[in-house]
């Protein structure tokens, strides 16, 4: 029996994922929905979902009587169930801290315990489950006087000690180095080796009772700094024996739901990077792919009364052409062979994430903006 609830969705930040998340619903049929956005300039206005923003938001940061309110109204307007989308790791931790009020207000966090996300997705923590499991990991160095190549501040903590919240910082040259030595708190982070070679998403649903879905995406192009990814396609890893690796160890945790493992291979040893147990960036990927995690989650839960793996486009790719910002020239590579990116490039952009019906405002400013 399907489910009557009502999804939440709180748009504003990790956009790209929620919009293929909305293009999934609108797929199955799914128009219960309730859109949150995050202010008057948040991009879902400018597309086609504008008419489900059941409100905006007043503050820009999660606020607990706010959102109280929010899912309080929704609730009264719908009476049913509120299943909350897990589209960010802001939000997914905020709704852990808080599972108690959310749920005593009739809302579904489709999220294991705030311990066991926070193991998973605090990089320390992770990397230390990881190398005790046998895997392979970027090697911890110390943070010497002298630079001696290039290496990787990563936070040790989603939130560190000091209050702050830090993206992995790459310190390619020994001014980064040297302006990292001197303004920020080490004890937030640790520095790792820096893994060169390619780079990979190892892509899990684990439903409720333990069924695996898995495939994986070598991404090609990224944003400078290790930041979004801009161009992908899907990849085979998911058949080697690495996956099993993951799937092994994620089960033995007792986790569920979503998750992403960032893999670099490098001399043929496959380095965890980092993982995300939430929606990720490029999910528009494995939507067009036809093996949708969207649609196996929204199915776990009740919402979808059943779903196929269709793989109908084996060819389908990823592809984000506003997220150069103008400055294509600084876009990292990930490949081996670059004529794979520079002859085809015309072919990725057919598959660009917002040059599509539901988003075509966003996708030309977007590019107005890119010139």
């Amino acid at each position: 029996m399907v489910s009557d609830a009502m999804i939440a969705i709180f748009s504003g930040f990790n956009q790209r994922a929620v919009i293929s998340f909305l293009r999934t619903l609108e797929k199955n049929k799914i128009h219960q929905y309730a859109i949150i956005a995050i202010g008057k300039q948040d991009p879902i206005l400018k597309t086609i979902y504008c008419n489900k923003v059941f409100c905006i938001r007043q503050k820009r940061e999660l606020e607990l009587d706010e959102m109280l309110q929010i899912l309080q109204d929704l609730y009264q307007q719908y009476k049913e169930t509120i299943f909350i989308a897990p589209s960010t790791e802001m939000l997914n931790r905020f709704l852990l801290k808080h599972r108690k009020e959310f749920e005593g207000i009739h809302c579904q966090i489709p999220l294991v315990s705030e311990d066991l996300y926070t193991k998973i997705s605090d990089k320390e923590s992770f990397w230390q489950i990881c190398e005790k499991a046998g895997l392979t990991v970027p090697q911890k160095l110390s943070l010497n006087e002298e630079f001696t190549g290039p290496v990787v501040a990563k936070p040790k903590k989603y939130i560190s000690d000091s209050g702050n919240i830090y993206a992995p910082i790459l310190l390619m040259d020994e001014q980064k180095y040297r302006y990292f030595r001197d303004h920020y708190d080490k004890n937030d982070f640790d520095i790792q080796e820096y893994i060169e070679g390619e780079s990979y998403y190892l892509l899990f649903y684990f439903s409720k009772d333990n069924e695996v879905y898995s495939i994986s995406q070598k991404n090609l192009l990224q944003q400078p700094d290790g930041k979004s990814i801009l161009a992908a396609c899907v990849a085979d890893i998911h058949h080697e024996k690495i996956k099993e690796q993951y799937q092994k160890l994620l089960l033995q945790l007792g986790f569920y739901g979503l998750v992403m493992i960032e893999l670099r291979k490098y001399n043929g040893e496959y380095y965890m990077i980092e993982a995300n147990p939430r929606f990720w960036g490029p999910s528009q990927l494995f939507c067009d792919y036809g093996y949708n995690f969207f649609e196996f989650m929204l199915y776990d839960y009740g919402l979808l009364a059943d779903f196929s793996i269709e793989k109908t486009n084996v060819k389908a790719k990823y592809y984000w052409g506003g997220g150069m910002q103008g400055h294509p020239e600084l876009c990292v590579k990930h490949m081996d062979d670059e004529q794979l990116l520079n002859s085809g490039l015309r072919d990725f952009e057919y598959w660009d994430i917002y040059n599509r019906e539901d988003t075509k405002e966003v996708y030309t400013l977007e590019m107005k903006n890119n010139e």
